[in-house]
Formats: structure tokens, sequence, C-alpha cells
């Protein structure tokens, strides 16, 4: 969490994995991405995987940085939705883990954008 307002063409989020990975706690494989309420990438799409092992709290963290699409700039003004998804360990498939909304309030286009 933190600011929930996007002004520009990045956001940098961090993760934070909770526990360490052990021997009884699994590594776990998310994919992360911005998406328009109505389902739509908006931004690049990131494969995470939380296996830190160590016990120090700060050193579990991971840092993303997700940089919006030329679409998103048609959802200014809108809420979005970070989404974390988790992979089904027996498929390809995803399913929804976590999510957070942000409104993108983006004043002018940026060069940055792809």
């Amino acid at each position: 969490s933190g600011n929930e307002i996007i002004t520009t063409g990045q956001v940098s989020v961090t993760f934070y994995q909770t526990e360490a990975v052990t021997d009884k706690i699994q590594p776990r494989s998310m994919r992360a991405g911005i998406y328009s309420t109505d389902g739509e990438l908006i931004s690049d799409s990131h494969e995470l995987i939380f296996d830190l092992s160590s016990e120090h709290a700060r050193e579990r963290e991971l840092k993303v940085r997700f940089l919006l699409s030329k679409e998103a700039e048609s959802h200014n003004g809108e809420e979005v939705i970070l989404k974390l998804e988790e992979k089904n360990a027996k498929s390809s498939h995803y399913k929804e883990y976590k999510s957070l909304r942000y409104k993108i309030r983006r004043s002018i286009s940026s060069d940055f954008d792809f």
C-alpha cells in the first residue's frame, strides 16, 4: 500500500513476503500487472517468485516497477487495479491472490510509455 494515485507513466511497488521459505513453507509463483476495471492489461506484466529464505523482513521485499502502456491513457481519471495472481501448481492458469485499487490522474503523456 502507499500512494493510491498514479500520476506518471510508471508505478513502483514493493511486494513483501510475510514468511521466509523453509522446509515447511514452499515458494510461490505469482504474476502482477495493472488492469483496467474491464480486465484489460494496461501495464507490463511481471512474473514474480517469492522464494526468499532470509529471516530478516527487509530482505524479503521485492521491488517492481510497472510501465503503463499507451492504452492506460484512455483510463485517465478512472480506477485501475493492481492484481497479484498466483499460479496454479498443476497448470499454467492463474487465480487472483490479492488486488489493490489505484486511480490514474495524469496531466500529460510521458515519453517513457511503451
